[in-house]
């Protein structure tokens, strides 16, 4: 039997990237799904399995195709084959994200795919779909922490990024940072990819919506994300989301190795994984002012309390977050499915992944053109998509005295 795996970006994890793992570096794309995948092709292969991305097979051999998440070019390709492989949808990003994990869309992907993994615990008692826990690399601190009183207050390292989702985190985030930047420059450091550029021409919309600014306390891209946070005795902590629950990520899990206390914003049952000692809830504060003043507050005592409880945390190593629970779960799951249950797929939804599979391909192209040319092939695109023809009449009014 061959298992192909569609990976959230094909352009960075093709090629078996995605299964390739030495030792986790939170500065690359998805580690901590690398440490999985690395654990679910062994199990694959080590029951006589071949697997594989996809892009290294040959679409006709392939018996079960595992996407992690949406890729609408290659379920296209694989619907249109005379015999469809078991269709396997893993839920990894957020809806902010990945528009199509929201809850009605998921739905209806489940017409197309065999069986969906998610993190969403409502949606995991449905039909055909199981729960799971995003994997997270355990390992425990290994440097030297830095004195209390020589580290700055606070950092943030992360890429930019936008959403026009009703409960997006990545401007909340950015709220903080504009207020450190303009109050607080010396006590704030701002890291990651993005920041200070003139955004992509996929993300012009965002920018005039956003109002795009550069920040005088941006330092770069981080050589080491562990060093950064040593550094600092806070660390911004905001997943890509909020309003949902078990959507949690690496990034709290890096700054207990880092040596900072996490400022934590997004699954609202947070503390069903994580003891709430080991972090600061923004919740409870809910503006920068608040927060900053609370931050301030810290003695070396109370600060230490958390650094310590984060630490026995991971020390712990829970069960539930390894990633050989995750591949195990996944295996266990898929060998059971020997047919394809879905064998009629809704005329529209094919339609619709035809439809969409021409969009994303545009998305991806866009980061290569010329203004002229992304805008007049994005008239041609939008032609039938309402949303984006807004988009569009958005982009254009407001960047007509730009270009």
């Amino acid at each position: 039997m061959t298992v192909a795996v569609v990976p959230q970006a094909i352009d960075k994890l093709g090629g078996n990237v995605l299964f390739e793992f030495e030792e986790y570096d939170p500065l690359k794309p998805y580690g901590t799904d690398r440490i999985a995948f690395n654990r679910l092709r062994n199990t694959f292969e080590n029951n006589g399995e071949k697997v594989g991305t996809i892009d290294t097979l040959h679409p006709e051999e392939i018996d079960i195709c595992i996407f992690i998440d949406i890729n609408y070019e290659y379920l296209h390709q694989l619907i249109s084959q005379n015999d469809t492989p078991i269709l396997i949808y893993i839920m990894r990003e957020p809806p902010s994200v990945i528009s199509e994990n929201n809850n009605s869309e998921i739905i209806k992907l489940a017409s197309v795919f065999d069986h969906i993994f998610t993190w969403n615990s409502d949606l995991a008692r449905l039909r055909n779909f199981t729960g799971y826990n995003i994997p997270q690399y355990m390992g425990t601190p290994s440097h030297t922490p830095v004195s209390f009183d020589d580290q700055t207050l606070i950092t943030n390292v992360s890429s930019r990024k936008y959403s026009d989702h009703p409960e997006e985190l990545y401007s909340e985030r950015e709220s903080i940072i504009q207020y450190y930047d303009e109050n607080h420059p010396d006590k704030f450091s701002l890291y990651g990819q993005y920041w200070n550029k003139p955004p992509s021409m996929g993300n012009i919309y965002f920018d005039q919506k956003f109002n795009y600014k550069e920040y005088d306390t941006y330092s770069g891209l981080a050589d080491s994300k562990s060093k950064v946070y040593r550094q600092h005795k806070f660390a911004l902590c905001f997943e890509n989301m909020t309003g949902i629950s078990g959507y949690i990520t690496e990034k709290i899990f890096d700054c207990f190795r880092g040596g900072t206390v996490p400022i934590y914003w997004g699954a609202d049952n947070i503390t069903e994984y994580i003891p709430s000692n080991t972090f600061i809830d923004y919740r409870k504060y809910g503006s920068p002012e608040q927060l900053h003043r609370k931050i301030c507050s810290f003695d070396r005592k109370e600060y230490n309390e958390y650094i310590n409880a984060g630490r026995e945390f991971l020390r712990k190593k829970p069960d539930k977050l390894k990633p050989s629970t995750y591949a195990e779960t996944i295996y266990k799951t898929v060998s059971r499915i020997v047919s394809r249950k879905t064998s009629q797929i809704p005329p529209s939804m094919k339609r619709e992944i035809n439809t969409k599979g021409g969009k994303r391909k545009f998305v991806r192209d866009s980061k290569d053109m010329t203004f002229g040319t992304y805008l007049s092939q994005l008239i041609e695109t939008t032609s039938n998509m309402p949303t984006l023809k807004s988009k569009l009449t958005t982009v254009v009014e407001s960047l007509a005295h730009r270009y």
